[in-house]
């Protein structure tokens, strides 16, 4: 009974350690800066880096992997796929309850947020 026990918690174990996202281990690496303190945001003034940096890690990853099946799976090293998602971009960004990035990752700063917002609300 005693070993019984034990093999369940070891499998417990071993279920509980493998069942934690990716993310969650990503949660403690922080992005390189984008420099976005260009007056215009557009795509080749820093835009491009900065989804790279921030977006392009998860919608461009496999799903299951550490990325949820409702993720949209976009290439977002091309800019009319970013901006096919203009709409919900912008609802993400703004979400304080859904954030976008998600709230286990390293959070926009006011900059970068406003930055996206002028360049997506074109």
């Amino acid at each position: 009974m005693r070993q019984n026990s034990l093999f369940i918690l070891f499998l417990g174990s071993v279920f509980f350690t493998t069942a934690c996202s990716r993310a969650e281990t990503l949660s403690k690496l922080v992005p390189p800066a984008v420099d976005v303190s260009s007056v215009e945001a557009t795509w080749d003034t820093g835009v491009r880096q900065l989804v790279k940096e921030r977006c392009a890690s998860c919608h461009a990853a496999a799903l299951g992997e550490f990325v949820p099946d409702s993720t949209p799976l976009l290439d977002f090293t091309l800019e009319d796929e970013f901006r096919s998602v203009r709409g919900r971009s912008l609802a993400r960004i703004e979400d304080a309850a859904n954030p976008m990035p998600p709230n286990y990752s390293d959070p926009l700063s006011q900059e970068e947020k406003e930055f996206l917002r002028k360049y997506l609300s074109r």
